[in-house]
């Protein structure tokens, strides 16, 4: 099987798509665990494990839009990737608002149009997984600018901006989150001086596109500590949220499971480059069909599955939430998929929104 496609990152897609329906799923039996019992700890290592897959999707996206070689223009980022997440928020952030509009709340009257309108503009999402979408959105609005520095800096200047990026948004804000460190007030300076030094999502962003074109020149065993730093952080990561909740005596999964927290960026960068270093050449083309059907879906069923989640969560049966969760992910994947099958038949959605 020929094709064209780098399927590390579909494969990288597909693990990111199961990764964002376990954390949808587990986060309704999570925060209603008791933090003493060996739910909460299966619970949290759950969330701990899938928490890469949002800023994975975000990386993936920075490794084709920023890559110099890739023929980019402003039309074409305004025509093919912002119109189709402004699309996609319009769309199924009112199908959403229909459901619980309706359906949930019993509210018959057509005054949720102008709520959908509204909550588009104020970000105000009905499904919880849209904040990436605006994030998208700023980030192809960025992107023309981005890819100048692509296709003109050195690699040295890159590292440059990836390491100065990662030092404002991740370290600084890290470290001085904790109370011993919290009289260092020098992450807010730049604020003060009018100049903000933090990347955002701007630096998986970027990151994505680093870790793609250089990661092959660093050498085996320097890998291998990344590796290493990786599982560390994610140890660190489970271990660090039951302390603090049994502690607080309820779920606080706040400091160490944020996008911008040190632990989570080193997992994150650490599975990306994993996953960007497998050789899938030799792999069968049954498995190669699978992995790129599965990716071409992903988009999809990121749109759809937490609204079936909300329809089926009250049908559940009662067994353990550590059992039911990875059964319940399985079938809300599987389920999304068919949905976004029947969704397909509809030529507007599949042309410009579906596929991947």
């Amino acid at each position: 099987m020929k094709t064209n496609r780098k399927l590390n990152y579909d494969l990288l897609r597909v693990i990111a798509m199961i990764g964002v329906v376990v954390t949808h799923v587990n986060s309704h039996f999570l925060y209603i665990a008791d933090v003493n019992s060996i739910n909460f700890y299966f619970l949290t290592s759950y969330t701990s494990v899938v928490r890469f897959s949002a800023l994975i999707f975000i990386m993936v996206s920075g490794v084709f839009l920023l890559d110099p070689k890739k023929e980019l223009n402003i039309k074409t980022i305004f025509k093919k990737y912002i119109s189709r997440a402004v699309f996609s928020l319009l769309i199924f952030n009112t199908i959403y608002l229909i459901y619980y509009y309706i359906v949930v709340n019993n509210n018959y009257d057509f005054k949720f149009i102008i709520k959908a309108l509204i909550n588009f503009i104020n970000r105000n999402i009905s499904g919880t997984q849209f904040w990436y979408l605006y994030a998208a959105i700023l980030l192809y609005l960025l992107t023309p600018i981005l890819r100048i520095i692509t296709k003109n800096a050195s690699k040295r200047e890159v590292e440059y901006l990836s390491l100065f990026g990662t030092l404002f948004t991740i370290v600084i804000p890290t470290i001085t989150s904790y109370w011993k460190f919290k009289v260092l007030n020098f992450r807010y300076e730049p604020f003060n001086m009018g100049v903000n030094f933090s990347a955002g999502y701007t630096l998986y962003y970027f990151w994505g596109y680093y870790i793609n074109n250089y990661l092959d020149i660093i050498a085996c065993k320097k890998k291998k500590y990344v590796y290493f730093l990786g599982v560390l952080s994610l140890i660190f990561t489970i271990v660090s949220g039951i302390f603090v909740s049994k502690r607080n005596g309820n779920v606080n999964l706040v400091r160490n499971f944020g996008y911008f927290s040190l632990n989570i960026f080193i997992y994150t960068i650490a599975i990306f480059s994993f996953f960007s270093s497998l050789k899938l050449n030799k792999i069968g083309n049954a498995l190669k069909s699978l992995i790129i059907y599965l990716s071409s879906r992903s988009f999809g069923v990121y749109l759809v599955h937490t609204l079936l989640i909300a329809i089926f969560l009250n049908y559940l049966p009662n067994i353990y939430p550590c059992v039911l969760v990875p059964l319940f992910s399985i079938f809300i994947t599987i389920l999304s998929l068919l949905v976004v099958e029947l969704l397909m038949k509809i030529p507007f959605l599949k042309k410009y929104i579906l596929i991947c």
